[in-house]
């Protein structure tokens, strides 16, 4: 069971300890579905609070404002506290002469460390951020770091976790699990 596997690669890994706050990453696509839902699940027996937060990158008219209200109400059936932010990233991507996809991803995790520090500041409690990268994406690191020629550092892959100076410390939880479990899990779940 995914569910299962999830928690054994948190608890293996020291992903999460219990009285943190975790801050979620929830897009509305199924990867960061599935990872909210098993948190949310495991919520009480890893002793975590969750907070979810959603970005929108202002790339797709009214898809996106979709999205954003699915993980709104998501959060609001399961009480869990929901952040959202808004942003013209192809203007923010113009603005500092990079690609759309690093100006999206720069806002993605600029977000969640403000909302990590909030909820610090208030709960004098840790705080980490869980993206839903998964098995796919891993793969497709290493796919990328060969094709550029990267060293023996660049075959490891992306990192169950990652402390980010004094902003924040990053966890992947679904690392373990396939694009194909996710998306069957979703199925089940409903």
């Amino acid at each position: 069971m995914i569910t299962e596997r999830v928690k054994n690669t948190m608890i293996h890994n020291g992903l999460i300890e219990r009285g943190e706050h975790i801050v979620v990453g929830l897009s509305g696509g199924p990867d960061s579905v599935c990872l909210f839902h098993i948190l949310h699940r495991l919520k009480d027996e890893l002793g975590i609070e969750l907070h979810a937060v959603h970005i929108n990158h202002g790339l797709r008219p009214g898809a996106a404002d979709e999205d954003q209200r699915y993980a709104e109400t998501l959060c609001e059936a399961y009480q869990v506290p929901f952040y959202a932010f808004s942003f013209d990233v192809n203007r923010i991507a113009k603005e500092l002469g990079i690609s759309g996809e690093d100006a999206g991803r720069r806002v993605r995790y600029q977000s969640f460390f403000e909302v990590a520090g909030r909820i610090s500041s208030e709960t004098g409690d840790s705080v980490k951020i869980a993206v839903a990268q998964n098995m796919n994406d891993q793969a497709e690191t290493v796919l990328m770091r060969l094709l550029r020629g990267t060293g023996t550092d660049g075959l490891g892959g992306i990192e169950y976790m990652r402390t980010e100076g004094d902003k924040g410390v990053v966890i992947r939880p679904l690392l373990d699990v396939s694009r194909e479990e996710i998306e069957s899990y979703c199925m089940e779940n409903r």
